[in-house]
């Protein structure tokens, strides 16, 4: 995700969802830009959902985080001659199953 100054083009801010994505998992939807309300007044924000079921919650006016979506390390194993990041950020918020599935509960 990018953010651009309108007037001058140059870039605002930037969020990367996924290092050196390997298995498409790109953004599956737009972003979508919301007004969160709070005690605090209103929060310009934006929701971007990912295919791992994340959703990643960004102050739109700096990019920041609202919902915090820490790097965790990942599974290694790349095919000869790729590379793999050593860590993704996952958001707090998710839809991810808390838990490994089984074939039952599927």
């Amino acid at each position: 995700m990018v953010a651009l100054e309108i007037t001058t083009g140059k870039l605002r801010w930037s969020f990367q969802n996924v290092h050196h994505d390997l298995w498409d998992m790109d953004m599956p939807s737009q972003p979508s830009l919301v007004d969160l309300r709070s005690s605090n007044g209103v929060m310009l924000a934006i929701y971007i959902p990912a295919k791992t079921g994340d959703i990643f919650v960004l102050d739109r006016r700096d990019g920041h985080q609202l919902v915090p979506a820490p790097e965790k390390p990942v599974p290694h194993g790349a095919a000869p001659g790729d590379r793999l990041s050593a860590t993704q950020p996952f958001s707090d918020l998710s839809f991810r199953p808390r838990a490994m599935l089984t074939d039952a509960q599927m």
